[in-house]
């Protein structure tokens, strides 16, 4: 809370307001979570870096709480400005709250992938695989690290857990204690296999 009163750039008050996001998300507090994206995604159009901040923040999130308006709308309002790299994971997050509400979309996710050519590297594949482009096996060919190895681990669970095969929450575990500890992917595998609440905040979130 200091360190948002204590903002006096667009990159400061998103920096605070993404640390708040993820407070609220840890306290169990889905309001005071919404208030602080909204809050960035209001900015996202002022600075490259509080886009970014506010385009992860509210597609990983979304993902977690199925919240597929804030999802949608950070898409919407973000993606066309957003780095190739961004727009793909973004994408892909949204792809998967769309699988896990049983929702078709509005098309804007697999128009964002399609987007990304092959300059793009890493993501490009991808990005391919999120557009049922390349099977399980072909990504994982592609995957020359360990952090393309979890994330190749990790969407390709995740494509399976939303076709309803709970098997894969072996892979989920195994991917939240594995070595990519840095990886949203991670985060969001620990959060989806072993999800816990800190409790009520000690002083209410703005």
């Amino acid at each position: 809370l200091d360190a948002r009163a204590r903002a006096r750039t667009d990159v400061a008050h998103a920096s605070a307001d993404r640390i708040l996001a993820r407070l609220a998300y840890h306290f169990g507090d889905p309001k005071a979570w919404q208030r602080a994206v909204d809050r960035m995604l209001e900015r996202a159009n002022l600075d490259s870096r509080v886009l970014s901040m506010a385009l992860i923040e509210a597609t990983s999130t979304g993902l977690l709480y199925k919240d597929l308006r804030t999802v949608h709308r950070a898409l919407d309002e973000t993606v066309a400005a957003a780095a190739p790299e961004d727009t793909v994971y973004a994408s892909l997050w949204a792809l998967l709250a769309e699988q896990a509400s049983g929702d078709t979309g509005n098309g804007m996710a697999k128009r964002a992938l399609s987007a990304i050519d092959a300059g793009n590297g890493w993501v490009y594949h991808l990005a391919r695989f999120g557009l049922d482009e390349i099977n399980d096996d072909a990504l994982r060919a592609k995957a020359r690290s360990v952090v393309e190895r979890a994330e190749a681990d990790f969407y390709i669970a995740m494509r399976k857990r939303g076709r309803g095969d709970t098997s894969v929450d072996a892979s989920l575990r195994s991917i939240a204690t594995g070595p990519a500890i840095d990886l949203v992917e991670t985060h969001l595998a620990r959060e989806l296999t072993q999800p816990g609440s800190w409790g009520p905040p000690p002083t209410p979130l703005p």
